[in-house]
């Protein structure tokens, strides 16, 4: 024995000498000094040989013992272990790695670890292992799919091995599973994002308000035709169409997401719903002091597109530069058309946006930094529309710039139309004279309502409960109700089944008002018996139509 902890050679001696006189053993009183000396040595050196065996098995014991444990301890660990080749091939991996899987441990050996690795997350695993070979350590995130279907985001650390063998190279890897990590991280972030969301919302839902007080506050003291009231009243028309597009765009983005908008597709010119949308803007952008230039195709440029929601996209695009553009800058509209898409291109002279900002430019509530004033307002909703309307229409939106200071150009292409493009709507006539019955529990938005139609030549009615509209109505038999659905006393869903069952009614057009304007709204509105729905506040030229379209 050679090791520090083996016995000195007295202490062996003394043992062999012990083991000697317990097996009785006595030299031969007949042999030489000598020859005595030497079979009693040769003895001695005998017990000794087996003091070692026994040790070594002892050893040996302890050695089986401790790779039991660690065998247990890399199977059972709560982290997944493997040892790939080269080639990321699973030369060997413990249980833990196996289950994460989905697989036996026999039948995972042998495989390449990159066949469970989701195709989006592949090319890091691939850059991993070729840094590895490097004789790097190195880690990355990948995501696998395992035995449930649903994938498992993984952290895979891994370090070279330095005692490969032969020329076969091999590393070793963790993979932790972070999928609730992540998941949480997630929450966190879109927690975060909400509250800073209702913090953006408070303040610019408080915005449009206080000028609209102001303004009213000022018609109360101002002769009424007086140019400080054709002022106050322009105040109030922009900050009350400033509140209308906040809204819109929060519905219409919550609308996207749930899947609960279907485009009206139809064959169109996209140089007419250009020119159109450009028409409907260019007072706002010369308001900014801005010069709007439209630069249109040669020839028609045939998609096929639901008009409204793609005028929405050139609509917002145009809000978005004319915000970001200085008094004195030009925005630049152009429509083209190659290699089989339709294009438009928003350009602007404005302040430019940062490298950094690129990248989130269409997520919802993403803008730049405005500070704690945010001077240039809104909810950061609008791009993300863009992006989603232009996926609904199987086309594609990207945002380029030179940096700060540099202007901006958003680019929109669409699928060209193999159909020819129509032109554009005619302009609607104005509707005929009407008589109309306003059920509105909200005396304020009854009687402004009432206003406007009268302006138009209609006769209009007001009844500001359920029961005394049903009455009104029976009197008045009007041509239109215009029915608000929350009632303090029955719903208008129960005022237009009530009609509906009436005698002599049956010509009248009922006409629901209402803050809720989803589709399964609009469902529940047409099996009540209303013949039409109108998100509240009712959009004036959308009611002019129905007024329009007769009994």
């Amino acid at each position: 024995m050679t090791t520090g902890s083996d016995p000195d050679p007295r202490t062996l001696r003394r043992q062999a000498e012990e083991r000697l006189r317990a097996r009785k053993v006595a030299p031969r009183s007949d042999a030489p000094g000598d020859v005595l000396r030497l079979i009693h040595e040769l003895e001695v050196h005998q017990i000794e040989l087996e003091l070692q065996n026994e040790e070594l098995r002892r050893a040996r014991d302890q050695l089986e013992a401790s790779a039991e444990r660690y065998s247990e301890l890399y199977d059972f660990a709560p982290v997944a272990y493997a040892t790939l080749d080269g080639l990321g091939t699973i030369v060997e991996i413990n249980l833990v790695g196996a289950a994460l899987l989905g697989e036996d441990r026999a039948r995972v050996l042998g495989k390449r670890l990159a066949s469970w690795v989701t195709p989006a997350t592949r090319p890091a695993f691939q850059q991993l292992l070729a840094a590895l070979q490097g004789n790097t350590r190195g880690s990355c995130e990948i995501a696998i799919v395992g035995s449930g279907g649903a994938p498992i985001d993984l952290h895979v650390n891994a370090v070279p091995d330095p005692r490969s063998p032969g020329d076969t190279w091999r590393c070793h890897a963790s993979l932790t599973d972070i999928t609730e990590l992540k998941a949480a991280a997630q929450i966190r972030e879109s927690d975060r994002r909400k509250s800073a969301f209702l913090a953006m919302l408070s303040h610019e839902l408080r915005n449009p308000l206080a000028p609209i007080r102001t303004a009213i506050h000022l018609l109360d003291r101002v002769p009424p035709g007086s140019e400080q009231a054709a002022r106050a009243r322009a105040v109030i028309t922009r900050q009350t169409a400033q509140l209308t597009r906040l809204v819109d765009d929060l519905l219409d983005l919550n609308r996207i997401e749930r899947g609960k908008i279907s485009l009206q597709l139809e064959p169109v010119d996209l140089r007419d719903v250009v020119r159109l949308a450009c028409d409907d803007h260019r007072a706002t952008i010369e308001e900014h002091e801005l010069e709007l230039r439209v630069v249109g195709a040669a020839g028609p440029v045939p998609v096929r597109a639901d008009r409204t929601r793609l005028a929405q996209v050139i609509g917002n695009l145009l809000h978005n530069a004319a915000k970001f553009t200085p008094p004195g800058g030009v925005i630049t509209v152009g429509v083209s058309q190659g290699s089989g898409r339709a294009v438009v291109r928003v350009a602007d002279t404005g302040i430019g946006i940062a490298p950094d900002q690129l990248g989130h430019l269409f997520e919802p509530f993403a803008q730049g930094d405005q500070g704690l004033a945010r001077t240039l307002g809104g909810l950061g909703l609008g791009l993300s529309l863009v992006k989603a309307l232009a996926e609904l229409h199987d086309g594609t939106v990207a945002a380029a710039s030179g940096g700060l200071g540099q202007g901006a150009e958003f680019v929109v292409t669409l699928p060209l139309a193999a159909q020819p493009a129509v032109g554009a709507r005619p302009e609607r006539a104005s509707a005929p004279r009407r008589t109309i019955v306003i059920i509105e529990d909200n005396l304020d938005a009854a009687e402004t309502l009432q206003a406007v139609l009268e302006l138009d030549g209609h006769k209009v009615e007001i009844a500001t409960s359920a029961i005394a509209g049903i009455e009104l109505v029976e009197r008045v038999k009007p041509e239109f109700v215009l029915c608000d659905i929350g009632l303090p006393d029955l719903s208008g869903y129960e005022v237009a089944k009530t009609l509906r069952a009436l005698d002599g009614l049956r010509a009248t057009r009922l006409v629901a008002l209402s803050g809720y304007a989803q589709p399964e709204d609009r469902e529940r509105s047409r099996a009540a018996g209303f013949d039409a729905h109108l998100a509240k506040p009712p959009d004036l030229d959308a009611l002019n139509a129905l007024l329009g379209g007769g009994r």
